[in-house]
């Protein structure tokens, strides 16, 4: 993971850009595996998608106030929209600008949805990805009460993009926000919106801009840099990787058999899936894992790792929620029970997530 900086303020925009890279690359992805929270790297990834897409939407902003100030000049008319075409489409270009800032400020708040979800998955706060959760939850939350640096970054991102926030949950909840400009001597070289919002007037050059886009990049960076180098592996005892085997493609030996090659091969519990056809043609399969320690651990949480060896080489080709809602457990040749999900929104979240397995005792059944 990234070393933590002394002062992230006076970082350059290509250490910056290195540090957004990292976190982009396959390299973070497979630490995380490491860390047993893969989980987080979606919405790790989905920050800096919301950024890209902000970055657009400033940029489209910029050109139909550019168009609007050089209709403007050539024909020294006060002129407040233009035709905009994008593609073989015309649009109203103020109102398509409008539209922009409506949903740059829609991306920047994203943002701190997905810093809800890591920081719920890096420190084990125990909402499931399907569950709401908002920054003031994540922020009282008890055991955060040992992690204040975290809370005092969240806090330092939230007060950067609040006005994103508050702009984005008025326009989704009460009126349409319809900026107006201010005629002055200025509005011939110029354009500038301005939103009246809970009785405040707001510029959208406040808003919206390069240098405010690389406050919010800074704030994201050391968020994310601290909360990788305060995780610890022992957050999640009973998180394990699931490595699904075919026994027929294993006994005809056409499968390596390669779990000790993974990444994160401490935390590997090889899963046999094997089939049987009956008189009737229909096939039976059964899933099981063998026990190699003692005791069954009560509860597991537990998501799919694949792998693919070609030439000797490990490529990584995915993780994955596991389909199946239970599977045996063999000790010594016996089934001495099964790990069973029972909760019914685990089983059809669509969420990659650590399934959550409970072990059932064969006698109990």
């Amino acid at each position: 993971m990234n070393n933590i900086l002394t002062d992230y303020n006076s970082i350059t925009d290509d250490e910056l850009q290195k540090r957004v890279a990292f976190y982009e690359h396959i390299e973070f992805s497979n630490e995380t595996i490491d860390l047993l929270i893969p989980d987080v790297t979606e919405y790790v990834h989905k920050i800096f998608h919301c950024l890209r897409l902000a970055k657009q939407n400033r940029s489209i902003v910029e050109d139909i106030c550019s168009q609007i100030v050089d209709s403007r000049a050539s024909s020294n008319t006060l002129v407040q929209s233009l035709r905009y075409h994008v593609g073989k489409i015309t649009l109203d270009g103020r109102a398509f600008a409008h539209q922009n800032i409506h949903q740059y400020c829609h991306y920047i708040a994203e943002i701190n949805d997905c810093f809800c979800q890591i920081i719920n998955i890096a420190f084990d706060l125990g909402h499931r990805q399907w569950e709401h959760l908002d920054s003031e939850w994540v922020l009282d939350h008890s055991k955060m009460k040992k992690h204040p640096q975290i809370k005092k970054l969240h806090r330092k991102l939230l007060n950067i993009i609040r006005l994103h926030k508050q702009f984005d949950n008025f326009d989704k909840h009460n009126l349409i926000l319809w900026g107006h400009e201010k005629i002055t001597s200025a509005s011939m070289k110029s354009v500038e919106y301005y939103f009246t919002m809970d009785g405040k007037t707001h510029q959208a050059s406040k808003l919206i801009g390069e240098a405010q886009e690389r406050k919010i990049n800074i704030a994201i960076i050391e968020l994310l840099d601290n909360i990788f180098a305060l995780y610890s592996t022992k957050t999640y005892r009973n998180r394990r990787y699931a490595h699904v085997l075919f026994e027929e493609l294993l006994t005809s030996g056409n499968l390596p058999v390669y779990t000790d090659r993974y990444l994160a091969k401490q935390y590997i519990m090889p899963i046999v899936i094997s089939t049987k056809t009956k008189k009737s043609r229909k096939i039976i399969a059964s899933i099981a894992y063998t026990q190699q320690s003692s005791p069954v651990t009560k509860k597991l949480y537990l998501c799919r790792l694949d792998q693919e060896i070609i030439d000797g080489d490990i490529l990584q080709i995915g993780l994955f929620k596991l389909e199946f809602n239970s599977f045996d457990v063999i000790k010594n040749g016996v089934c001495i029970g099964q790990y069973v999900c029972k909760n019914q929104k685990d089983q059809k979240a669509e969420y990659f997530h650590f399934k959550e397995y409970e072990f059932v005792p064969a006698n109990s059944k």
